[in-house]
């Protein structure tokens, strides 16, 4: 069920979903260097890293201040994940919603999207 809440909101759970992923990411990636011996290489990946957690820090900054709490990606089948919206309501209470994602666009978008930040 898509969930009742502003665009901006959910806009905001995404990204902060995206940056979540591309923290994972980029940790491996370091680790792979580090393992390597790149050295140069993990401080660039390093460097990069503190930008995606800048932006994550704002989004949970946002997040918090409107009341709405993201759920970890969760398998759904095969082809498909999702992630729950829970966003606090002005009477009290909640409202409830899920983003179902398509397991080949996340791929897509979060290989666009560290391609952009390593350039």
């Amino acid at each position: 069920m898509k969930a009742n809440v502003p665009g901006a909101y959910e806009d905001a759970a995404y990204e902060f979903t995206y940056t979540k992923l591309m923290v994972d990411v980029l940790n491996k990636k370091i680790n792979r260097a580090e393992s390597e011996g790149k050295n140069d290489y993990k401080k660039y990946l390093e460097g990069k890293l503190k930008i995606v957690l800048n932006e994550q820090m704002e989004l949970r900054r946002y997040l918090k201040k409107h009341g709405i709490k993201v759920t970890e990606l969760e398998e759904i089948d095969e082809h498909m994940v999702q992630y729950k919206i829970f966003v606090k309501g002005e009477n009290g209470g909640y409202k409830e919603g899920h983003q179902l994602i398509w397991k080949a666009w996340l791929k897509m978008r979060l290989r666009n999207l560290l391609n952009d930040l390593l350039r």
